[in-house]
């Protein structure tokens, strides 16, 4: 969080920030003290009087390193406020000023000095509505913060007001309060006035009764838990106890049977209790054990400590001592934690009983974590074992702010340096002795530290897998990261076994590795190559993960290590006999390391097929181990003996291996070797052309593609057609032309290029699409791409053919199915595939399906899914507003195109955004004079008038000019050159030959696109929150 250091550049800026904000409407006379944390000094200066039109001035204002926040810069500002509120509770106000009492003080004066001076900040609507309400609560954070540090309520008085001034309180404590004398007077205070009180002590009233803590509660919003627990007796109504037994039992919860009166919680409104948010009886479960039995890492010496444990005399549980009780209040506990709701409301046995001993809690865990509740303790000071037990048992009691505080202190101990080095010495129980066994001694030190974080991260393996973005995962992940250098090299393998046994998120851990020595490149070396042996001797888990890491760091050194390191993994690997999909996954990184610099306009350096003896040897071991690698897939096969330095025989021999691969799952090691082969040898053309047809296998637009360049897309597709065609082909280079010359000759690689090319036009003609897609599959049935743009076609055709809908609809869910056998990857086939679903109207399988495509941009086939995401829960409007987001950024799609438009208006009619409203009405009125829109542009139009409560009246011009456009969008002929459009196809390709009635769109000499009316995008993208 950074909102400490923003409070004290706001309040602690420069002169000329502070005198802008400190204007003359306060009350004058007052001192005000500003401190730095930087220096052990504080400065004071009194507000002038209000009279002499003066206010505050520095001579040596104390001043942070860094870039000072401006009071009028409100984008800073605002952003301090929305972290500010995300401060709840005493653990966020540790984090955020390391709990130092310093700090918090600073904090504290730096935030009375914003409020003071509220009013003068240029705050647009929500912030300044929540300005007051959002210091005010962190400053009482920061009083109960010092009450914490102080050992609790000392004073005499009743309650403890923020501020006294206007307060109104009884005049002296009295022993004869009874419970509705309290709660008359509690009632007559304004809202203001309630707000204000932060404490309350209840032993000044020894008549008050147990049901009065939580009335008391639900009056005064801010009151601190503090008061809480230091209850008197007679307020307390129930006695938890540890259990001495802690016995394992196995299973997550047990039911219990039995009827139970259920009992409520204090309603203001009603003056009743009830029961929260349950409305029926319902059966209830105990919480008995949170988890399965707990799993241990192995520390190597498991059958040693077997021994010691059964060899010892285990005491009779009924020798003893009865735990210590902790005297509390049901009610109060019940309001803030669902577990106890449940336990004591819920129908259980534990609901009448005056002592409870809850199962498998430690006791002195339990009173650590109740003082953690009840902010007794802040546990500051703590060991890191004691900490995690108080947030396991937190967490599993649903005590949340227990829970919080636990994890502020154990986060502090990870981060700060200093603990960390006290932690280490700590653990290691070891004084400094001999130079030459230091370094031992710490490396022994951290792998027992990092074995024993090990272990807590598992413990919580449950916590973490229901919460993602968990604080202390982060901070476990993060110490563990930059701690694994100083443990002993030798060590690595085999604590990664351990950890990958576990399921810690190794990879997680090693992915930002903090390398700052320059000596540790071997043991750097070392790390690397003990992850994927550990992963290949746990049958390849998390090998993906684990070898993509490797070969990055492999990368960074000699143009050739990486392929050298892959061949000895490929050694390993194949020894280990592992499973295929492993060795799937290694063959295509080997393949990745034999081409140095790949991705950079596929122009890798020369590293396989290099002349010369070194050059030989290297492709000669490449070649060893790629089929080596093949035949532990697919099984023996012949493998003669070749001269890698003959380059057609080693590009044949490459190609006879890709053309093994012919798996969904293989397609990538089929198109690399391939890629290689044709760079082996360039005359390769059968080469160069598999590997461009497998180079996009999602036939998606590609990246990269630089916006005045060709548009034609996929670019693989083009080139594919460029390089079978004959000169007087591609000489005209026209789409038309391919096709009737790839018809004549009954070439299907030919038609379903053609036919991909055209979907991706800007005018989509879907009788093209339709004739290509036909022909390709009536001289190859097993095209994948042909299937899936036949099946497009089809469920298209169906859409001016209601009559033979399911008949085609049938035919299309055929033709796509066949084509994601082969190729899963294809983005035609999922799209259609989801718009099948879509016109069954099975609305959510359509969704799932097209959720399942990754990095997808608004086109005119998924306009309709799009919507329907929009139009879903917020999770789904959330994605497709994704996708808009990421369309607008992507520079293939700079040209007008309404569909963006409209979805995004649909988006702020569901929301009722007004501002969205006001953009789109006049974005929308400038199509309709630029004379640039289609019905739905009107149809939207006319709905945003409608709503005259959010936008208010419209002009009668504006009007006159939408009806005009109604009558006119008839005549709109050129509108479709001005945004992506689709044109039904008219007839079945069966029914007519090709080129009858083609258009001539010239591949390179398409229409620049049209002008966006004057629309500020930037502006309208970071109003929805980007």
């Amino acid at each position: 969080m950074n909102f400490y250091n923003l409070a004290l550049g706001i309040a602690n800026g420069n002169r000329e920030t502070l005198e802008y904000c400190c204007r003359i409407d306060y009350i004058s006379g007052m001192r005000v003290y500003l401190s730095s944390t930087e220096f052990r000094s504080r400065t004071s200066m009194m507000i002038p009087d209000a009279k002499k039109g003066n206010w505050f001035s520095f001579t040596s204002p104390y001043l942070k390193n860094g870039k000072q926040i401006q009071i009028n810069d409100i984008h800073a500002t605002g952003k301090f406020f929305e972290d500010l509120s995300r401060c709840q509770t005493i653990a966020d106000l540790i984090l955020a000023t390391s709990g130092e009492i310093n700090n918090v003080e600073t904090f504290k004066i730096s935030l009375e000095i914003i409020r003071l001076r509220a009013s003068t900040i240029p705050f647009e609507n929500p912030f300044k509505h929540n300005l007051n309400q959002a210091t005010t609560r962190v400053i009482n954070l920061c009083k109960e913060f010092f009450t914490l540090k102080n050992g609790g309520i000392s004073s005499r008085s009743p309650f403890f007001p923020l501020d006294g001034d206007g307060m109104v309180m009884p005049s002296t404590p009295s022993a004869h309060f009874t419970d509705k004398d309290l709660l008359d007077w509690a009632s007559s205070l304004s809202p203001e006035q309630k707000e204000k009180v932060l404490f309350f002590d209840f032993n000044n009233y020894p008549m008050l009764t147990e049901e009065i803590p939580l009335k008391i509660k639900l009056i005064f919003p801010n009151l601190s838990l503090v008061c809480f627990g230091a209850l008197p007796d007679s307020m307390c109504d129930v006695t938890l106890m540890g259990d001495l037994k802690l016995e394992e039992v196995e299973g997550d919860y047990i039911e219990k049977e039995g009827k139970g009166k259920e009992k409520e919680v204090w309603s203001e409104e009603k003056g009743e209790f009830y029961f929260p948010d349950v409305h029926k009886r319902k059966s209830s479960y105990l919480l008995k054990n949170p988890c399965v039995k707990k799993q241990k890492l192995d520390d190597g010496d498991s059958e040693k400590t077997k021994k010691e444990v059964d060899s010892e005399k285990k005491p009779d549980v009924n020798q003893l001592s009865r735990p210590a009780g902790i005297k509390a209040n049901r009610r109060i506990l019940a309001s803030s934690s669902e577990f106890f709701n449940q336990l004591f409301y819920g129908g259980f046995n534990e609901e009448n009983q005056k002592e409870i001993v809850l199962k498998d809690v430690d006791p002195r865990i339990l009173e650590l974590t109740l003082d953690a509740f009840f902010l007794r303790t802040d546990l500051e000071g703590r060991e890191l074992e004691t900490l995690f037990e108080i947030y396991k048992t937190a967490f599993y009691l649903g005590l949340h702010s227990a829970r919080a505080l636990a994890e502020a202190q154990i986060i502090r101990q990870l981060e700060d340096p200093l603990d960390r080095e006290c932690f280490a010495e700590n653990e290691s129980e070891k004084e400094k002795e001999a130079e030459g066994n230091s370094g031992v001694e710490r490396a022994t030190a951290v792998e027992e530290i990092i074995q024993k974080l090990g272990q807590y991260y598992l413990d919580l393996g449950n916590v973490f897998s229901m919460e993602p973005k968990n604080l202390l995962k982060r901070a476990i992940i993060k110490f563990l990261r930059n701690n694994l250098f100083f443990i002993h090299s030798a060590s690595y393998k085999e604590l990664f076994i351990r950890f990958l046994e576990a399921n810690l998120p190794l990879a997680e851990m090693v992915k930002n590795l903090r390398v700052s020595v320059s000596d540790c490149e071997n043991d750097l070396d070392i790390l690397y190559d003990s992850l994927w042996q550990a992963s290949l001797e746990l049958q390849g888990q998390s090998f993906k993960k684990i070898l993509s890491l490797c070969r990055k760091h492999w990368e960074k050194g000699a143009f050739d290590n990486s392929l050298e390191r892959h061949l000895k993994c490929v050694e390993v690997c194949i020894n280990m006999n592992s499973p295929i999909q492993i060795k799937r996954i290694l063959f295509a990184s080997l393949l990745k390391a034999a081409q140095v610099g790949d991705g950079l306009k596929n122009r890798p350096r020369p590293l396989i097929g290099r002349k010369g003896k070194g050059g030989k040897e290297i492709s000669d071991k490449f070649l060893a181990a790629a089929t080596c690698l093949m035949k532990s897939i697919k099984g023996d096969f012949e493998d003669p003996k070749i001269n890698t330095n003959i380059k057609k025989l080693f590009s044949d021999r490459l190609m006879v291996l890709s053309n093994m691969a012919v798996d969904p799952e293989e397609i990538q090691i089929r198109a690399q070797l391939a890629f290689i082969a044709s760079k082996v040898n360039p005359e390769n053309k059968q080469a160069h052309f598999t590997y461009l047809s497998l180079k996009n296998p999602k036939w998606d637009i590609e990246k990269e593609v630089d916006y005045g360049e060709s548009m034609v897309q996929p670019e693989n597709a083009l080139t594919l057609l460029r390089l079978v065609s004959p000169p007087e082909v591609s000489e005209i280079d026209t789409l038309d032309n391919y096709a009737t010359w790839g018809a004549s000759i009954k070439d299907p690689n030919v038609l379903f290029l053609c036919s991909v090319l055209h979907y991706y036009e800007e005018v989509q003609n879907w009788d093209k699409i339709f004739e290509t897609s036909y022909l390709a599959l009536k001289y190859n049935p097993e095209c994948e791409l042909a299937l899936s743009l036949y099946g497009a076609s089809l469920i298209q055709y169906a859409k001016v053919k209601p009559d033979q809908k399911e008949d085609l609809l049938s035919q299309a869910k055929q033709n796509l199915d066949l084509s994601l056998m082969h190729n899963p990857k294809n983005t035609i086939a999922l799209t259609y595939l989801a718009n099948w679903h879509l016109a069954k109207e099975e609305f959510q399988q359509a969704k799932d399906i097209f959720k399942t495509i990754k990095h997808q941009t608004l086109t005119t086939d998924n306009f309709d899914l799009i919507k329907q995401l929009l139009l879903g829960n917020h999770e789904e409007a959330e994605a497709g507003l994704k996708i808009l987001r990421r369309t607008l950024k992507n520079k293939n799609n700079q040209i007008m195109d309404h569909n963006w438009f409209n979805l995004m208006a649909i988006l702020a009619i569901k929301i009722k955004d007004i501002n969205l409203l006001l953009k789109f009405k006049t974005f929308f009125e400038d199509c309709i004079d630029a004379k640039i829109y289609v019905p739905a542009t009107l149809f939207l139009l006319n709905w945003i008038y409608e709503q005259k409560s959010l936008i208010g009246p419209v002009e009668e011009e504006k009007k006159k000019k939408l009806i005009e456009a109604g009558n006119n969008v008839k005549d709109q002929a050129n509108i479709s050159k001005f945004y992506r459009t689709t044109l039904l196809p008219t007839r079945h390709p069966a029914d007519c030959s090709l080129g009858n009635e083609g258009s001539i769109l010239q591949i390179l000499e398409l229409d620049e696109p049209s002008p966006l009316p004057d629309f500020d995008l930037e502006e309208f993208l970071f109003s929805l929150g980007q």
